[in-house]
């Protein structure tokens, strides 16, 4: 895994990815300096998400974001409209709390999701109702914090392999089992690429939120971006 990238603001003409490496950008919206709804709350930050969102893929699109459209698919997933040229860019997003990312790869569909660490005070209820039994006994074994980190890391990689197909936690959650101790996949969906053929990617331990990031694309790398928002 190469190093974190750091970068601020205004962000700079960026290429696509080369085949075989995903960019994932992380970012802290409470930093950043924009015009919200009056009554602040998720609506200012759903608007400093997609303020950031379209920024990001103009910079890969070279357009100014305001340029950019995105539409969700029948289950919610966003894409770029169609008249919006973007040869074999692909994007996901999630966000948790303030925090957001935003993966960008090329050819290959990509899911990201994340879960700022925090205690959940029912992650063994949680984890014996969308777990394998094995996966749930593995984080009722667990004191605290380590019993919701370990949730949040299963949680995440089901997420992010759910996000990547296109699917939704009602289709796929009952036919995926991942290993508790690192979180490989052990079974998925049928009809879904085989085992073998998914990267499934995590950054570096120190930052504040969990992350996943999988794709049906072998052998990916990871390419961590840290845009800072706040004032210079």
């Amino acid at each position: 895994m190469s190093e974190i990238e750091q970068l601020r603001l205004p962000i700079r003409r960026r290429s696509l990815p080369v085949s075989g490496t995903i960019d994932c950008w992380l970012v802290n919206v409470s930093g950043l300096a924009l015009d919200t709804p009056s009554d602040g709350g998720h609506r200012a930050v759903r608007v400093r998400q997609q303020f950031l969102l379209r920024l990001i893929l103009g910079a890969y699109l070279d357009c100014p974001g305001k340029e950019i459209r995105l539409l969700r698919d029948p289950v919610g997933k966003p894409a770029l409209a169609e008249e919006v040229n973007h040869p074999g860019l692909q994007f996901n997003l999630s966000h948790s709390g303030s925090w957001l990312a935003i993966a960008v790869a090329r050819g290959a569909p990509v899911g990201i999701d994340i879960e700022r660490h925090r205690t959940l005070s029912r992650s063994a209820e949680l984890a014996r109702r969308y777990f394998s039994s094995t996966e749930a006994e593995a984080v009722a074994a667990l004191d605290e914090p380590a019993r919701s980190h370990r949730f949040f890391e299963l949680w995440t990689v089901r997420e992010a392999h759910i996000k990547a197909m296109g699917s939704t936690l009602a289709v796929a959650l009952r036919h995926m089992v991942f290993a508790p101790e690192d979180g490989r996949a052990l079974e998925l969906p049928a009809h879904w690429p085989a085992l073998d053929a998914w990267s499934v990617l995590r950054p570096p331990h120190d930052l504040p939120v969990t992350m996943r990031i999988a794709t049906p694309c072998p052998g990916c790398s990871l390419q961590l971006l840290e845009l800072d928002c706040g004032p210079a």
